[in-house]
């Protein structure tokens, strides 16, 4: 039992490093490529759609949106060559989007009369019938609709009109952020697959070796012990609206960083892994692609599941009973 417990910690500590790298390596992907403000934008794409007259002329509503001052100011000033079309927000506050919102249904007024936020939102049931968009301007007059037989105060009706455009947008947020989710967990698995591959992690090559090599055991349950005491659990990815700005390069580089200590770590722990043995494809294929396969989809399943699966199983040893790598007995 000692022994299978000793050949678990190697697995799990094995796939944690390795998760490690794909998790690391996914965040640096998604933040030169700016997934998460990709993803917000298709997403207000999708709920937005239509036409608003600004300036004498028609733009797309959520174009209009991500053009308003309130919008504008949410994005980092990034210099050449990033295009004006990436440079957009991750990240848009409830208050703010409504307020946005309702301003830009306003059209060419919004351009001519400077009003307050309150008069903006109190006019919202006006300024809705000026959509062109039936969807759309239906799902606002069923938010707005009794808002004034609730109360006779502007101030109240302001912050009832805000509420229900700031929980209209937080719904389709929470379901953008699940949509961002999967296909991240995409990512995860494509990436661990090819992770897998470049270290040739195979899942049952690791598992004879560790029970067999007693040496090879202790030292990998070594490692796994002091990286448990030197390093809390990792973060998780951030979701679909969590990073306020679009990185800058420093933030690339800290990431860069990041990933080649977790290649380091891989490669010092002393794993049984890597293209140094030689594999006979015509023999071992279908082990091989196995253990490929088991690696890839334990590895795609997070660090942070995989350190917390480690803490446990190293105090189930610690409370357990040993056998002596010297005498071959139970201590």
């Amino acid at each position: 039992m000692s022994i299978a417990v000793d050949v678990a910690i190697g697995v799990v500590f094995l796939y944690l490093l390795l998760a490690l790298v794909v998790t690391t390596l996914q965040e640096l992907i998604a933040t030169i490529f700016d997934f998460r403000a990709d993803n917000l934008y298709d997403t207000l794409k999708e709920l937005l759609q239509g036409k608003v007259k600004i300036g004498g002329e028609e733009k797309a509503l959520v174009d209009a949106l991500y053009a308003h001052p309130l919008i504008k100011s949410l994005c980092r000033d990034i210099p050449p060559p990033r295009t004006a079309s990436k440079q957009r927000p991750s990240y848009i506050p409830s208050r703010t989007f409504a307020i946005a919102l309702l301003d830009v249904l306003r059209g060419d007024r919004a351009l001519t009369e400077a009003v307050g936020a309150s008069r903006v939102i109190t006019e919202a049931a006006a300024t809705v019938e000026l959509l062109e968009n039936e969807d759309l301007k239906r799902t606002l007059r069923l938010l707005l609709n009794d808002v004034k037989q609730g109360t006779e105060k502007i101030d109240e009706q302001a912050r009832v009109i805000s509420a229900e455009v700031e929980g209209w947008f937080n719904n389709r947020m929470a379901r953008a952020s699940g949509w961002y989710k999967r296909r991240m967990q995409a990512w995860a698995f494509a990436i661990s697959c090819i992770v897998t591959l470049v270290f040739n992690a195979d899942t049952i090559y690791a598992v004879n070796r560790l029970w067999t090599d007693g040496v090879l055991r202790d030292s990998v349950v070594a490692a796994a012990e002091a990286y448990r005491d030197a390093h809390r659990a990792p973060a998780p990815p951030p979701a679909a609206s969590a990073a306020p700005a679009p990185p800058t390069p420093s933030e690339v580089r800290e990431r860069a960083t990041a990933l080649v200590s977790a290649v380091n770590a891989v490669s010092e722990a002393g794993f049984p892994i890597g293209w140094q043995r030689h594999v006979d494809l015509s023999k071992e294929w279908d082990t091989l692609f196995l253990g490929w396969f088991l690696t890839a989809l334990a590895v795609s399943l997070g660090s942070g599941f995989w350190f917390d699966i480690l803490s446990k199983v190293l105090q189930l040893r610690g409370s357990g009973k040993k056998v002596s790598p010297v005498t071959g007995r139970v201590e």
